[in-house]
């Protein structure tokens, strides 16, 4: 069955395109990106230059596909996309050749990120430029969360073996994937937390959608059912990370709604960049974060988390100026198995230190700079103009993922795809303002 698998992977690539030759650019973009995730296998094929898995084959299908449809969008480049060239290539050939793997080994370091992180940015960019696309990108978040409820429902019962039975393989630990005396969903995901977030991004979403007022139904359902349908499989998942970051957005309607302002957003953001900096300087320890969590979630979660810190830990104290600055590259010595100034092993789990450690500074600044691309243009310009709430709600959701990145790395580019549309969408709105103010 693993045959299957793999030909799914390749066929992935066809399928995108003959979407981009009968659909609409943004529809087959959507399919591609929300269908790949959601259901390709968890299944990586070495290949000479690239590994080839479940993000570059939706890539390559996005950029064969518009290719060949004449479907190419031409858009003006901005700072966000210099960074993203830093990120992409760049930092990653820098960090190799400082290390001693070459510049070509940093090359291709650069083609996976690219492959992953850069396409889906460069595609939102593109294909979601007014209000409009992100109400149908909206649509298709909240149809393909919809149809992994009825998937999480059935493993919630029957036990996480949708991949085994489909694929014939399971994609991660079946330990992690039993919790509180029952089972933890993974469907077709990395992990199930990966599961959980997207749950918690359709509950979110239909809950700001359904408290707006201005749409009543989705899918012939009403938004209080599609909501309430999202919430409950959220809360039966067991992730309590997840559903701490969803009574997050929950509760960020009401501050917004009361008073309209940037202020409350760039709050949540400055949290992020306040923690890097709290955590590489050490000012804040271990000790002192077990003590907060300790208010919000129980003794076992407490132990997971704990183990990770002190992981993230080991490898921050081990870390010198020049790996500060660049890392260890994309293999990253001090996360692949024992450390070599401590001879400790260390595991770690959370994207921000994984990308610190392989491209150091340079490369996480630039890559959560890049995630919060979208939240960042649209706050930057709150004051002046006015947001579709459908690119508020977004905004939320891509700055939860990033919270969600500080403890996880369960990549999803789908978010990576809303970073990029919201900064056309808003250079968008501010030129068109700027243009009718000058007639």
């Amino acid at each position: 069955m693993m045959i299957f698998a793999k030909f799914m992977l390749i066929f992935w690539v066809p399928l995108t395109i003959y979407w981009f030759q009968k659909k609409d650019a943004r529809v087959a973009v959507l399919l591609s990106y929300i269908g790949g995730i959601c259901f390709l296998p968890k299944l990586s094929i070495d290949l000479p230059v690239i590994t080839y898995n479940k993000e570059v084959a939706i890539a390559l299908g996005i950029l064969i596909g518009e290719a060949l449809s004449k479907k190419r969008v031409k858009y003006k480049k901005n700072n966000f996309d210099r960074i993203l060239i830093l990120y992409c290539f760049i930092s990653p050939i820098i960090s190799s050749v400082i290390n001693g793997f070459g510049a070509y080994e940093g090359f291709v370091n650069g083609l996976a990120l690219f492959f992953s992180w850069g396409v889906s940015f460069v595609t939102g960019r593109k294909y979601f430029r007014k209000e409009e696309d992100l109400k149908l990108l909206i649509r298709y978040i909240l149809a393909g969360v919809l149809i992994y409820v009825p998937l999480c429902q059935y493993e919630l019962r029957m036990s996480p073996q949708l991949n085994l039975k489909i694929y014939g393989f399971f994609q991660h630990s079946w330990i992690q994937h039993f919790r509180y005396g029952g089972y933890r969903p993974i469907v077709f995901m990395t992990h199930g937390l990966m599961v959980s977030f997207w749950l918690m991004a359709g509950a979110v979403v239909s809950f700001w959608m359904w408290r707006d007022k201005n749409i009543r139904k989705m899918f012939h359902l009403p938004l209080l059912i599609v909501f309430a349908v999202c919430f409950t499989t959220l809360v039966m998942s067991k992730s309590k990370g997840a559903l701490f970051l969803g009574i997050l957005g929950l509760f960020s309607w009401f501050i917004y709604k009361r008073k309209t302002t940037e202020k409350f957003f760039v709050l949540l953001i400055i949290i992020v960049p306040v923690y890097f900096l709290l955590r590489i300087q050490s000012l804040v320890t271990v000790n002192d974060l077990s003590i907060l969590m300790s208010r919000f979630f129980d003794e076992e979660r407490i132990e997971s988390l704990l183990f990770r810190l002190n992981s993230e830990e080991v490898l921050l104290k081990s870390m010198g100026l020049g790996q500060v600055f660049w890392g260890w590259s994309r293999w990253a010595r001090g996360i692949n198995g024992v450390n070599p100034l401590t001879n400790r092993a260390v595991v770690v789990d959370s994207l921000w230190i994984i990308s610190y450690a392989s491209q150091g500074l340079l490369g996480l600044l630039s890559q959560f700079t890049l995630i919060l691309a979208g939240p960042l243009t649209i706050i930057r310009n709150m004051k002046k103009n006015h947001f579709c709430l459908e690119s508020i709600v977004l905004c939320l959701i891509i700055i939860l993922f990033a919270y969600d990145c500080l403890v996880n790395a369960m990549m999803n580019v789908i978010y990576t795809l809303c970073s990029g549309a919201l900064v056309s969408y808003c250079e968008y709105l501010v030129n068109n303002k700027r243009n009718l103010l000058a007639v």
